[in-house]
């Protein structure tokens, strides 16, 4: 799970558990994963004590991994709230995290890791993104961004701390997702 991502692992489970049922062999190349994938080196889990049966908090990893729009992970958030209190920094974590692969999956990016002091945003073949707006990044801040290839970017950016690493990566979305010059 740790090397291919929550998404696609729960997408694979999906199809798997989704062949046996009708009675085939599930194909895994067929398999790609149409969520971002987010990786900010955050603790962002639903802990142990917070959701004691196991059952319960895999059907919300999964309804989290499966939202839509923000509206829906609003929705899940009041629901947790509701049923087991306030909660704890890595549940909100979780939460925020959700809405920047909502945020990267709508301008068309397959893939972000920040950690600590780099990261790295790989763009899907048909991005939303304007090469303009990639080149203009790059050229206005060189020492904290530099193109990879064709279809990634580099970031060079302390961000230490869940809270400092999020506000910047929706900065950086935010920024990404203008609308082309014209």
């Amino acid at each position: 799970m740790q090397t291919i991502g929550f998404s696609l692992y729960m997408e694979m489970l999906e199809e798997a558990v989704n062949a046996i049922r009708e009675g085939r062999t599930p194909d895994f190349d067929q398999t790609e994963s149409a969520h971002a994938e987010v990786d900010l080196k955050i603790p962002a889990l639903i802990p142990n004590d917070f959701i004691h049966e196991v059952p319960i908090r895999l059907q919300f990893y999964k309804r989290i991994g499966s939202a839509t729009d923000a509206e829906s992970l609003g929705e899940i958030e009041i629901e947790m709230i509701d049923r087991f209190g306030l909660l704890p920094p890595q549940v909100k974590n979780l939460f925020h995290q959700a809405l920047v692969r909502l945020k990267a999956e709508k301008i068309g990016i397959a893939q972000i890791t920040l950690g600590p002091q780099s990261g790295r945003i790989e763009f899907r073949e048909k991005t939303k993104v304007d090469p303009m707006t990639l080149i203009t990044l790059v050229q206005s801040q060189p020492n904290d961004y530099k193109l990879e290839g064709a279809t990634a970017l580099k970031v060079i950016r302390n961000t230490v701390g869940a809270e400092q690493r999020l506000q910047f990566i929706n900065d950086v979305l935010d920024g990404l997702g203008r609308p082309k010059h014209t």
